[in-house]
Parts: C-alpha cells; structure tokens; sequence
C-alpha cells in the first residue's frame, strides 16, 4: 500500500546503513507550461494572470514558438497580448529545456557493496532523504542496480475496506481468499462498465472497452490491461471486433505467441519473441528494443531499429508487407506498455476491488475517497455512490474520524473532507475526545484547543448539526464565535436561544455553504438548482441509449478529461460528464475542439449539444456544441433562445416564418 512505502525504505535504510544505501533522484527541467510560470512571476503577474494563459496551453504546450502560438490559436482568443505579455512569452521560449530542480523519485532505491559515495555523487534532499545526483536512466547506464519499491494505492484501498466490513459488519475476510474470479455480480459491474473506483479498469477509456467486448474473464481482463495505450487505438478496435466473432487468423503461421491475444501484440514479451522470430535478433537485441519503444528519451533510435528489423525479417525470407505491419504493432507500444506478469498482477487486484465494490460499495467507496487514489475527484466518487443508493452524511464531531467511512447503504465524510480544517486541529479533535463523546457545544469548546478558523469550518461544515440539534446553524455559528471573542479559554457559552438568529439556513443558503466547506453541495447534486429551469428538451443520461443516431441536448457535470490527437495530429478531446442519473461519455474532434475546449479550463457546469453515437452497445455523445450552463441561465438574451441547444425554439421560428 502506497501509504506503508516509507516504512520499507526505512527498514532498507536501517538494514543496509546510510553509507550504502540511497534513493534515486528526479531532474526536473522546464517546459512551455512551468516555463511561462515562472517568467510570468518575475514580471509580477497575479496568479489570474498567468492561469489566463498556462491553463489554456493543453496539448501544444511542448511547442517552442510560444508568442506565434499564442497569437494564431483560437483558445487565446480572449487573452490580452500587451507588450508585458509578448515579452514574457519570447523570454519562456529561451528557458524551456533548463534544469530547474532535484526532487526525489517516488520509489528508486541503490544499495551498494560498500561506500556509496565512491559510485556515484550524493546529496541529501529537502525532506532529509539522501538521494543519489543521478536520476534513474543515469543510474541503470552506470551500471548500479536501480531497486524499485513501488507502492499502490488501491492496495490501501483494499486493506481499508476490508477493515471497516469488519468493524462494522463483523464480516472479517482475508484479502487472499476474496473470491473475487468468477463472482457473477462482480462480473455483470465490469461488463456494463460501472467500475468507478476500481483498480485500472475505472478510466474513461477502460469503461468503455469493457462496455464494447462484455468479455471479464481473468484472460481478458489481463489482455485490456495492457493494450488500453495511448497508441494502440487501432488495435483495439480490431481486437474488440474478433471478440465479437470476426474471423480472423495470424499473419503468419510462424506467429504463434500471438495466439493467445486475437492475433495483436499486446504485451513486451510479444515484441521480442516477434523481433527473434522473425526479424533473427538476438536476445540481447530483441529485449532491448521493448525498452526503445517504450521510452520516451530513446525515441530517436527508433528508426535504426526500424532498418534492422524490416532487414532482418526481409532477410529471412518474410515479405516486406509482413515486416511492416509487424513493425506498425510494435510502434503503438510506444509511450508505455506491460510484460504479461504486470497486466496479470494488476488485473487480479482488478477483480477484488470489482468485487468490493459489488457487494460492499459504500465501504469500498469511502476507502477510495479516503485514500485519495483513482482516476477521478472526490465529488466523483461521493456522486457515484448517490446513484447507488447510498447516503452521504456530513462530518459529524463525535461520529467521523480523518477518513471517510462508509457502512452498508450510508458514507460518513471524514474531517479530511472540509476544505479549510488544518490537520494540526483534527489531531487535537480525535485526542480530545478520545473514548468520551462531546456532550454539547460548550463542552467541545472547553476541552478542545483549536483556532477560531478551524472552529468556523467545522460549523459551516454541519459537524455541530447533530450535537445541538435545536439550535440553528445561525445560533450554533453565534455561539462559538462568542465563545472566541471573549477570550483564549473560551467563554462560557450563552444557554439562551438568540431569537433574531434563529431563522435556520434555506435551499439556497445550504448549498452555497456546502460548496465552501467541501467543494460541492452534498444534500443536493449540482445541476439540482436548476432542474426547474431546464426544460423537457435536456435528456437525461441515463438515457442516452433511447436516442441512438439522434442529436440531444444534455446538462452535465464536468468531471475529468484526456487530451488526445487526431490522425491529423491536431488537438481534441475526450470528456466525461454526470447528471444524477449517470456519468456519460463524450468526444469533442478538432474543430469542435478549438471553439469550445477553452470553457473547459473555467466552468464545471455545462449544456451540452450532440449526436448519440452507439459501438458494440457503448454509446457515446459527439459534440457539436458547448456552452456554459451557468451563462445560459443568468444570461436573459439567451436563455435558451439558442436553437442549436435548444431544438423547441428552431421548430418555433419554422413554424413562425412559416
């Protein structure tokens, strides 16, 4: 478990002593983004300032000519390029590429036979962590022997489940003898794809393969694993159609290790049994070359490993055709890619979180939240649960710890959860209550020692509510600010009900304060507020089959994206939304990309305008149009008088003009 690292690297440390032992370093240089930063911050730009032009800068970001990118591309459109401006961006252009700092890398270690310092030059990091100069591809080219101590958070996420089905349900299970393969319930969430929070396979990308081959057995599962790669999108579409019963057959019969993956290299052993069969590399070569591809910084070799390649297999009597489709294979593992054993390994922890989530998604969900792991925020995971059926309950000062905990259909929001709460005040919580309850608010603000800030964002946060529960939050709030202004031992609290204050919060009041405290309303989902105002015309997701091949207006809350590139190489985007019936999936292509991709950068809320797309039972939502779900509704002129997003109003014109 990710959070259980740090004790092995001092156990290592301690076994093998100081003077042999040290961990690896990062070199961190400057790029597009970081680099306009911080020549941004030298000029005195405010934050707003630089986010204006950093968070617009995406995909394109690794270009060097930053002022003639900014000044042709559409997303700057509405930055202001004064001098201080076009001087910052020429400035940027010249520090890209600079060395910039040290850090240490997340899980590389060395041990040596004797005195490190006589292989390799030493420093001690911030933190207080002896680290090496080198970083990891220096160290592995000198010959040390680089130790990687790798720790996973959904581990922890297992480890934590599994203690609160105990404490909670009494059910102690042994996280070896989860049966977990072949459980039809654990099945049936990975094939409808709603596997959120699960180990590796809850990516966007992920969900949906699953969705399209509905095959979950453990040989599958290991097989998505490691084809689900940046470059191998068209692999994977042909791997998802020979599932579903299209013939097929090797492209050579000399190519029988790629029998047991439809006919598609999908794993690194792949690659050099195909680079030794048919190309006649050595071992040392063909292994190599995995390496090559699937390293960014021997990207330049790539070409001369082409060459001998498509020589080699010529060479051996195979055709040239042959050598290069072969070679198109190896090239999509570009970027990264698995052995078997690594996509093995994954894909079974893969299956005991399914099955978790299957059976005891409340105490899985709140394990995943807790551990601050996955592919999405917490907001995500917490509105999953909703859709689930379980109830999302507010931090309570007596009930909640610093982690979330979830118990059958309901989830507890930990302390961790209130935004502006200082861990230094939620130690000083759990001490003073210890074993012994808070028996009311004045008996909180006598035995606790916490600043007046911290105070406040427990009581805007609700963890009073059920503590007193006849007073309002208005009363509560009044009451612990008095006990604050009184002075440091806390004032003994007034007993009488503050009648001007006692008008408790409405709708409206509770939702603003909920967003202050955790980041989003939790009594209520987002798009709630304005559910009245919407209209019969915005479809709901849980829908979306139903409008197969149809153009539909959605309302969405935006909640995660992946930038990708076109087979042009220009710019475009993959995009999740939620409403609060389900998450649904979306893609906006080039040009829909450059007139919209910006509002992606400020806005959460959004209606959204699209074709329904269907493959292989996965539907997705091409997007035509996008735009501020916020600025519709507070902007009166438009207010879906829109026809693109709103199709009622175009018929009404039609049958206006008509």
């Amino acid at each position: 478990p990710w959070d259980e690292r740090d004790a092995v690297f001092d156990y290592v440390f301690e076994k093998y002593g100081h003077k042999r032992v040290a961990a690896v370093s990062n070199q961190v240089f400057m790029k597009a983004r970081s680099a306009v930063r911080e020549v941004s911050k030298v000029y005195g730009l405010s934050n707003a300032e630089i986010k204006s032009v950093t968070k617009r800068m995406g995909y394109f970001g690794k270009r060097n000519d930053l002022l003639q990118w900014v000044q042709s591309d559409k997303r700057f459109e509405n930055v202001n390029l004064n001098d201080t401006l076009r001087n910052i961006l020429e400035q940027s252009e010249k520090v890209i590429g600079a060395f910039r700092t040290t850090s240490v890398h997340c899980g590389g270690l060395i041990i040596t036979p004797d005195d490190i310092r006589k292989y390799v030059p030493v420093l001690t990091a911030p933190k207080g962590v002896q680290i090496v100069e080198w970083e990891k591809d220096q160290v592995e080219d000198s010959g040390l022997l680089k130790i990687d101590i790798l720790g996973n958070r959904s581990l922890a996420v297992v480890r934590d489940t599994l203690k609160q089905i105990g404490h909670y349900r009494n059910k102690f299970m042994d996280y070896h003898s989860i049966p977990s393969l072949g459980d039809p319930k654990a099945e049936t969430l990975m094939k409808t794809g709603k596997t959120m929070g699960v180990f590796y396979i809850e990516s966007p990308a992920m969900r949906l393969l699953l969705q399209k081959a509905r095959r979950v057995d453990f040989e599958h599962v290991v097989i998505y694993s490691s084809i689900i790669r940046p470059a191998a999108n068209r692999f994977i579409n042909m791997l998802i159609e020979r599932i579903h019963g299209k013939p097929w057959k090797l492209l050579h019969p000399d190519l029988t290790c790629l029998e047991e993956s439809y006919g598609i290299m999908v794993y690194e052993e792949q690659v050099s049994m195909v680079a030794r069969d048919i190309a006649g590399f050595a071992y040392e070569d063909s292994d190599y070359l995995r390496k090559v591809i699937s390293k960014p910084k021997l990207k330049h070799t790539v070409p001369q490993w082409k060459e001998k390649f498509i020589h080699g297999a010529l060479e051996r009597g195979y055709t040239k055709k042959l050598a290069q489709t072969l070679w198109e294979m190896i090239q999509s593992f570009s970027g990264y890619s698995f052995c078997k054993p690594h996509s093995a390994s994954y894909a079974m922890l893969s299956f005991t979180c399914a099955y978790l989530k299957a059976y005891f998604p409340a105490e899985f969900l709140a394990a995943v939240v807790s551990n601050q792991g996955g592919y999405y925020s917490a907001y995500a995971y917490f509105s999953e649960a909703k859709r689930l059926g379980i109830t999302l309950l507010k931090p309570d000062i007596n009930l909640s710890n610093f982690e979330h905990k979830g118990r059958k259909n309901k989830i507890r929001m930990g302390f961790m959860a209130i935004k502006e709460l200082q861990s230094k005040a939620v130690d000083n919580i759990l001490c003073a209550r210890g074993d012994d309850p808070f028996k009311s608010l004045a008996d909180f603000v006598q035995r606790s020692d916490i600043d007046f800030s911290d105070a406040v964002a427990l009581t805007n946060a609700g963890c009073f509510d059920q503590l007193e529960a006849n007073l309002s939050h208005r009363e509560i709030a009044y009451r612990v600010a008095y006990a604050y202004s009184q002075n440091a031992h806390r004032a003994p609290l007034p007993e009488t009900k503050i009648s001007f204050r006692a008008r408790g919060l409405d709708r409206e009041e509770q939702r603003e304060i909920e967003i202050s405290s955790f980041g989003f309303p939790v009594s209520s989902h987002p798009l709630e507020k304005y559910l009245p105002v919407l209209g019969s015309h915005i479809k709901k997701a849980r829908d979306i089959p139903a409008h197969k091949g149809k153009h539909i207006t959605l309302a969405g809350v935006h909640i995660t994206r992946k930038l990708a590139v076109s087979k042009q190489n220009e710019p475009m985007v993959f995009v999740t939304f939620e409403d609060e019936t389900d998450i649904f999936e979306c893609v906006m292509f080039p040009k829909v990309f450059a007139e919209f991709s910006d509002l992606l950068n400020w806005e959460k809320l959004f209606i959204i305008r699209g074709k329904v797309e269907e493959a292989f039972g996965a539907y997705t939502v091409n997007v035509e149009k996008l735009t501020s779900l916020k600025q519709v509704i507070e902007n009166s002129r438009t207010s879906f008088n829109d026809p693109v997003l709103n199709p009622a109003v175009a018929k009404t014109r039609h049958s206006q003009k008509a």
